[in-house]
């Protein structure tokens, strides 16, 4: 091959980026999902190999390719030569006719330039690689073809980076619209339903179970069956649910085989006998791992990916973080209602101001000694029952409070409706960042 044509090769791998994009935009992307389909009746390599970059030339009236030691080296050939009925060969019969038809006619159409993306199979190793084919040809003034050159490259490794890119992002979409909607449920036995069932339709299982640890005994919650199906709970004994926990400390998962675990298998009557391999996925909050999601695997074990276990994981993590908001509003609702209780059925008078004297808050007992309505207190104003003297009282008691010492006591004459009522008073001041006093809590006692 001629020095000039090597010497653009060798100035082409240089800038092996810049090809890199150039190929990038070569490629028909309208093409891609053909070109998937293709790559997964084939044994690609894997990894793919190396950026592979040849060139060639045709001989037309010998119907031979002139390679280079690239592609010598890559088809494993003994001389540079490649017969026509080689390269011929070694392209997938679906794809065979058309490559060829489209290099020979090019000749006679005096096409000057053109490109085509097809897959090889490599007759020395077996694997099959889809490439970029980047051909020249020159004509005499009389349009009678000169020569005919070309680069054929290895664009596999692109393809696939492609296809993972946009697996990716699907992936990322679908996991976020889990998180969107387990955002918005406030029940346990919803978002149990929601994610057994949401495990089950990822990759299609027969059955999906949800583990729980209790004391003495566990919780296993599964599926009916029907792909919109509830789940059932059971207890089971420690005694038969044989799992180690421990195991799952640092957030792994882990497989169990019918035939590598068989103790397993025998102690858990819950698994149905058609159950031969699970995948176990421990939910894992604050350092504790309390659930585990299994997944029967069997009929798919052998194709479960990296993306698929991280898709798993992603999905129970999730899982997990709502049951813990769930239970932290349940806990908090809890807390809310019985301090609410705890207020109304003290016999106290209970209530809340800002350095304004506007009130905040009052209990039962405080609406109907001073009648002001519950659901009116933004119109009343604490100080409005004291007098000028006990308001300059009140507030500089109020005045004295720090965040070291926020509580104090004292009596307080408050008049109502023209009567004087002499009461004891709890004050409590909360203060801010800056340590200003922000809110005062009254419990007022009757003398």
């Amino acid at each position: 091959m001629g020095n000039q044509k090597e010497k653009t090769l060798n100035e082409l791998r240089e800038e092996n980026d810049l090809l890199k994009k150039l190929i990038e935009n070569q490629i028909n992307i309208d093409r891609i999902d053909e070109v998937i389909s293709i790559k997964d009746s084939h044994k690609f390599s894997k990894p793919a190999d190396e950026f592979i970059l040849g060139c060639w030339e045709y001989d037309r009236r010998e119907q031979i390719f002139i390679v280079d030691d690239i592609l010598k080296s890559f088809f494993r050939l003994e001389t540079n030569i490649m017969e026509l009925d080689f390269y011929r060969d070694m392209i997938p019969e679906k794809e065979r006719d058309e490559i060829i038809d489209t290099i020979l006619l090019s000749f006679d159409n005096s096409i000057r330039s053109l490109k085509f993306e097809n897959t090889i199979v490599n007759p020395a190793t077996g694997y099959s690689y889809y490439t970029l084919t980047l051909m020249n040809n020159y004509y005499d003034n009389e349009n009678n073809m000169i020569k005919s050159e070309g680069f054929l490259i290895n664009i596999t490794d692109l393809i696939i980076h492609y296809q993972h890119s946009r697996a990716k992002l699907s992936n990322e979409k679908y996991i976020g619209n889990i998180a969107a909607k387990l955002n918005g449920f406030i029940s346990k036995d919803r978002t149990i339903n929601f994610t057994l069932n949401e495990l089950k339709r990822y990759r299609p299982s027969k059955n999906v179970y949800l583990m729980e640890e209790c004391s003495g005994q566990c919780t296993l919650h599964s599926t009916t069956g029907e792909p919109e199906s509830r789940f059932y709970s059971i207890k089971l004994n420690e005694s038969n649910f044989n799992l180690d926990w421990k195991k799952f400390d640092h957030g792994n998962y882990m497989t169990l085989d019918s035939d590598a675990d068989p103790e397993f298998f025998s102690h858990n009557s819950w698994i149905e006998n058609e159950n031969r391999i699970l995948l176990i996925i421990p939910g894992r909050i604050d350092r504790h791992v309390r659930r585990a999601a299994v997944i029967d695997v069997t009929l798919f074990f052998d194709t479960v990916t990296a993306s698929d276990i991280l898709t798993y994981k992603a999905i129970v993590h999730i899982f997990e973080g709502t049951l813990k908001r769930i239970e932290e509003e349940f806990i908090f609702h809890q807390n809310e209602l019985q301090q609410k209780i705890l207020m109304e059925e003290t016999p106290h008078l209970m209530c809340q101001i800002d350095t304004d004297g506007k009130i905040k808050f009052i209990n039962r007992n405080f609406s109907e000694r001073f009648e002001i309505p519950i659901n009116d207190i933004h119109s009343f104003n604490f100080f409005d029952l004291l007098s000028e003297e006990e308001k300059e009282k009140f507030l500089t008691l109020i005045s004295e409070l720090t965040p070291s010492s926020p509580e104090s006591s004292s009596k307080i004459r408050f008049t109502v409706k023209g009567q004087d009522k002499k009461l004891r008073l709890t004050n409590h001041a909360v203060f801010n960042n800056n340590g200003d006093i922000v809110l005062v809590n009254i419990t007022a006692f009757e003398k």
